[in-house]
């Protein structure tokens, strides 16, 4: 199993839904761990 460093989530914005994909496309392009992108897809 690949190694990915836990990494705190950054600012999800909330009134744009492009900026909101393409912040949730960063969490996952930059290697970020799965529970982090999952509280993210929560949050968006």
């Amino acid at each position: 199993r690949p190694f990915v460093e836990i990494k705190p989530l950054p600012y999800i914005p909330h009134d744009n839904a492009l900026e909101i994909l393409m912040t949730l496309k960063k969490l996952v392009e930059e290697n970020y761990d799965i529970i982090t992108i999952g509280k993210a897809f929560d949050i968006a």
